[in-house]
């Protein structure tokens, strides 16, 4: 006699449901959904984004497992309409001796935000700014314990956890502040920056190859992450 699994009758090539948008940057859109029932057997959801309706999509994103509701597109360019959805990966695993993809899910769309212009206030260079927002995205700075004026004024040196000396970016603090997902590479773009700390929170990933033109950098602290 043969017995079915418990949940047999679910399946792990089904989109998830109820995709919409989270937060809009002008670099970076982020997205939630309700996950599928089947969430065993690795794999993880990707997000796929398009200039026009139907596709051809670019996966731009990805979740770290099957249980994951939110993820975000970055690199994305201001004040831009992008098409996006959402498909399930499943890797070969066991008997079942292929890799699985769903269909993509539904398509919501949203245009990215005008550019920041730190230059209005002469604060920054457009690069420096644009560093600082990449770290927003990439992080997950919506739901940092604390993100005050991020994202909200053209002064950077007056957002949350940012130093800057002369017109430029100096230290960023940011120790156990509810931090999430990867280091943008755009963040060797603060090449004065002397001081880093981003101890304490759930960063992924590894950490930017390109750091070696931080010629600059005095003291780091990215303890107590999943790096």
């Amino acid at each position: 006699l043969f017995s079915k699994d418990a949940d047999w009758n679910l399946t792990q090539t089904v989109a998830p449901s109820n995709v919409a948008v989270d937060h809009i940057s002008p670099n970076a859109i982020s997205l939630n959904w309700t996950a599928i029932p089947y969430t065993s057997d690795g794999g993880y959801y990707e997000i796929g984004v398009a200039i026009s309706p139907g596709g051809p999509y670019v996966i731009v994103g990805a979740t770290f497992d099957k249980n994951s509701t939110s993820s975000t597109a970055i690199g994305l360019n201001p004040d831009t309409t992008y098409y996006l959805a959402v498909h399930t990966f499943t890797p070969a695993h066991e008997d079942q001796q292929n890799a699985l993809s769903s269909e993509w899910s539904e398509v919501v769309s949203a245009t990215t935000l005008e550019r920041i212009d730190c230059t209005v206030e002469a604060e920054l260079t457009q690069e420096e700014c644009d560093a600082l927002v990449a770290l927003y995205d990439s992080t997950n700075g919506d739901n940092w314990t604390v993100n005050t004026n991020w994202l909200i004024t053209e002064e950077p040196c007056d957002w949350y956890g940012i130093t800057c000396e002369d017109n430029q970016v100096t230290s960023i603090f940011l120790e156990n502040n509810g931090l999430s997902g990867t280091i943008p590479d755009e963040l060797a773009s603060l090449v004065h920056v002397s001081d880093i700390n981003l101890g304490l929170n759930a960063l992924t990933g590894s950490l930017p190859t390109n750091w070696d033109s931080l010629t600059g950098l005095e003291s780091i602290a990215l303890n107590h992450n999943q790096l």
